[in-house]
């Protein structure tokens, strides 16, 4: 009888037993969670543990060590420290960099008014200048550039813009 029943099958069901199994425990003991998350009236808040974060920065000092210049110092303040300010700038300055992009590149303006613009905007926040966001901001620069498929911009390239 057990010959008939292959390897397959047999995780096929202890994978759906196990998905039934947590389910049922999420609605049991998290019925009211539940229920707040999917009408919105409760967001998710996965907040990273501060061992974790120690580790990113370590990571990130790791990573960037072998650059030029002062790139691997762009730890100003630990990740953990960083105020309510700090994440209402970037989101503002990502909302500014995102609008000139767009703008820019309906403009088609070129390359040096480009990169003027877009230093001007980075030099208004400069609290920015030395964190852990620069990489974050960059690559946004970066993909945004790409969405628009407009003047694609290096990382060195916006390094310098700081």
């Amino acid at each position: 009888m057990l010959k008939n029943i292959s390897g397959f099958d047999y995780l096929v069901v202890i994978a759906l037993l196990v998905a039934l199994y947590y389910l049922i425990i999420i609605l049991l003991f998290y019925s009211n969670e539940l229920k707040e998350i999917l009408n919105g009236k409760r967001k998710l808040n996965f907040k990273p543990s501060p061992e974790h974060i120690e580790f990113l920065e370590q990571d990130y000092l790791q990573d960037n060590a072998g650059n030029k210049g002062n790139e691997a110092q762009l730890i100003h303040k630990p990740f953990v420290e960083t105020s309510d300010e700090t994440f209402e700038e970037v989101e503002q300055l990502i909302t500014g960099l995102q609008f000139l992009i767009a703008s820019n590149a309906d403009e088609k303006i070129g390359k040096a008014e480009f990169v003027s613009r877009i230093s001007s905007l980075l030099r208004l926040h400069p609290d920015l200048k030395n964190s852990l966001f620069i990489p974050v901001i960059n690559e946004l620069i970066i993909a945004e550039c790409e969405k628009y498929n407009y003047v694609l911009l290096t990382e060195e390239e916006i390094l310098e813009l700081w």
